[in-house]
């Protein structure tokens, strides 16, 4: 994160080039990689990178809203990949994305790390959702077992589950994104 990045995001409100120079020169390189090791093609992430820029650049108004311009940034360059994954192929789905951004990760975290980092994540996390990370990761219980164990329906379990892994996944990309 820039060190007065809020400063250089209302600057740019206010129509400030320079200040959208800085913002642009510290965050391009960052959204280029991430993008083309999204898209396995790196003209096309400098084109998405450029047109995420140009994006900001026009909704310059809207930017002192954001509460963390970082998550702005990388949900826009996460839609615009995907976008761009749409419009190149004619079915792509969310999942599609996923499993490339998990790719993005396993190549970009060392095992021990990753595991530090999901910790991190997983003792976060809502209470229940952590329990049943726990007792399915960690502790190798089915979701019936952990249905039995927490007094609720598998089909909470599964949902927990998911969105525990949704969340885990979500975080590590985001952090990747600021490596």
């Amino acid at each position: 994160m820039l060190e007065n990045e809020k400063e250089l995001i209302n600057q740019i409100a206010d129509d400030d080039e320079v200040a959208f120079e800085v913002v642009f020169y510290y965050y391009y390189p960052k959204v280029r990689v991430f993008l083309a090791d999204l898209l396995k093609d790196c003209a096309a992430a400098e084109d998405v990178a450029q047109e995420v820029f140009a994006r900001i650049w026009l909704m310059r108004n809207t930017l002192p809203e954001i509460r963390s311009f970082g998550s702005y940034l990388y949900t826009m360059t996460r839609n615009s990949a995907l976008f761009h994954i749409k419009k190149s192929r004619l079915s792509v789905t969310m999942d599609d994305l996923d499993l490339v951004e998990e790719e993005v990760i396993e190549s970009r975290l060392t095992a021990e790390e990753k595991e530090r980092r999901i910790k991190e994540i997983v003792g976060n996390m809502p209470e229940r959702r952590r329990l049943v990370f726990i007792l399915s990761r960690e502790e190798g219980k089915s979701n019936e077992e952990i249905a039995e164990i927490l007094g609720i329906k598998k089909k909470t379990v599964e949902n927990l589950m998911n969105a525990a892994l949704k969340e885990i996944r979500r975080i590590l990309s985001m952090m990747i994104f600021f490596i």
